[in-house]
């Protein structure tokens, strides 16, 4: 059997493209997709019009066109988007914009002079926890992906053996409660 998952994405909205470029650079070595947006009308397209929404936001504050405060609330109040994490982050650490984002529900604030940019990475992981589904691809023609097709079928009345062509995906989805899974067979569709 084999384990995979696919890499979480992030969204870094900055107006500031050297930190914009930085982030970017930090989040792909530590194993992230990133895509990057100049401002909050900008993340905000992003997080909207793309084919696959962020796993994560990480957003400055102060921009052109649309704040981040602006952003996080857009986010918020469509049902598609609300439950993505947003952290975002202040150049000067302001007590007021501190404030702001704990009474909108930011999930974590970060003043940027006091973190680091691998500290920024370790804060997203830290964010994300183990909320991604993964799977676990058998090889129908192994011993083990037979057995299993075999005894899920007996057991279950499932007909899994009736395609045999098809990949056979071991379906491993995190529940809301922390360490708590929830595991089912599918077939990957061609």
């Amino acid at each position: 059997a084999v384990l995979t998952t696919d890499p979480w994405l992030v969204l870094i909205v900055d107006d500031d493209e050297k930190l914009r470029e930085l982030h970017a650079a930090i989040f792909r070595e530590a194993g992230f997709d990133v895509a990057t947006a100049i401002d909050g009308e900008d993340g905000w397209k992003n997080v909207s019009g793309g084919a696959i929404p962020p796993d994560v936001v990480l957003t400055g504050i102060r921009m052109p066109k649309m704040t981040g405060f602006d952003l996080f609330q857009k986010i918020r109040s469509d049902s598609k988007f609300k439950t993505i994490p947003v952290a975002m982050y202040s150049h000067q650490g302001m007590e007021e914009h501190k404030k702001i984002a704990e009474s909108l529900g930011v999930n974590r604030f970060i003043v940027r002079a006091q973190t680091s940019p691998g500290e920024v990475v370790q804060i997203i992981k830290e964010m994300l926890g183990s909320r991604k589904p993964f799977k676990v691809a058998f090889d129908r023609g192994r011993f083990d992906g037979v057995d299993l097709i075999n005894f899920m079928d007996h057991a279950r009345k499932t007909h899994f053996a009736d395609t045999p062509t098809k990949p056979l995906i071991f379906l491993v989805e995190p529940l809301s409660a922390e360490g708590t899974y929830r595991v089912r067979l599918e077939e990957e569709s061609m």
